[in-house]
């Protein structure tokens, strides 16, 4: 798992963040927060663009630890197993019924094509591309793509990117925020 550090000059916050206290830790949180959501943003847009999937989907991998006042640290991560092929915008006839030319799919944003491969749906509704492991009609063995993981790891610099943008404004707000609280405005 790939781990990246940001670190931040606050010698124009330490005055401000004198006056707020308590409140201090509670405003960074609520900064590094918002960041690593605005992160998991863009890796999620950078990932499905990579893989070829809906943005939701690849979101969905993508979870945000969030920062508390005691722990000021956001991790934004991707954990997952490996796609199913279907996921991939996979196209074929359905059922192949032997015709066909296999089954195409689109993977970092080519399109590609598995010749012997069908699309088909078993059990109580799973749909899934499948080819034939042995001579006969069964069995079958259903084909997967790369996991959201490991494009995320390849994807790294957006986040990055996001994060260096985002993250000073940020700050920069929940400081105002908290002193404003302070100074009896809201």
């Amino acid at each position: 798992m790939a781990s990246l550090t940001l670190t931040v000059d606050t010698k124009d916050w330490e005055q401000r963040l004198a006056l707020l206290g308590k409140r201090a830790p509670v405003a960074l949180a609520r900064a590094l927060n918002r960041t690593g959501a605005s992160e998991r943003t863009a890796m999620g847009r950078a990932v499905s663009k990579d893989m070829g999937l809906k943005v939701s989907v690849a979101r969905e991998a993508i979870k945000v630890e969030r920062a508390t006042a005691a722990s000021l640290a956001v991790r934004v991560v991707a954990r997952g197993k490996r796609l199913p092929l279907i996921d991939f915008k996979a196209r074929g006839p359905e059922p192949s019924r032997g015709r066909g030319r296999g089954v195409s799919y689109v993977m970092q944003g080519q399109r590609k094509r598995l010749d012997h491969a069908f699309i088909a749906t078993v059990g109580a509704g799973h749909r899934g591309v499948f080819v034939r492991t042995g001579p006969r009609r069964l069995p079958i063995k259903q084909l997967f793509g790369v996991s959201i993981a490991k494009s995320f790891e390849n994807q790294i610099d957006a986040g990055v990117a996001r994060r260096k943008e985002v993250l000073l404004t940020q700050v920069e707000h929940e400081i105002e925020f908290e002193l404003s609280r302070l100074r009896g405005g809201t």
